[in-house]
């Protein structure tokens, strides 16, 4: 099964993706994108540090990632996404727990 951290960062992931906006379809878009990036670049010397990075951890960096990256009108949005995604789990969506695994092991 998949270890924790990479069910953590594959629900931020997910919350990421599942969000919409009426009003502002490519602005949202960007930012999204701004938080996957954040994601990319915050999480690989994190996980350098040690073999398995906590949920915990990257619980703390994708909410960092969400209040830098995202207006604050999606903040809540964005949040709610990730608890119920955490929930109900992504362990049927195998391309974003790959990602997620990928990113927070090393490999490309």
């Amino acid at each position: 099964g998949a270890d924790e951290g990479v069910v953590e960062l594959a629900a931020c992931v997910h919350a990421a993706l599942g969000l919409e906006s009426e009003e502002d379809a490519e602005g949202l878009n960007r930012q999204r994108l701004q938080l996957l990036k954040f994601l990319g670049l915050a999480l690989p010397p994190v996980t350098a540090l040690g073999p398995k990075l906590s949920a915990s951890h990257v619980r703390e960096i994708c909410d960092l990632a969400i209040s830098k990256k995202l207006d604050p009108d999606h903040h809540a949005k964005a949040k709610a996404l990730v608890e119920s995604t955490r929930k109900t789990g992504v362990l049927g969506n195998e391309a974003i727990l790959a990602a997620a695994s990928s990113v927070l092991h090393g490999r490309e």
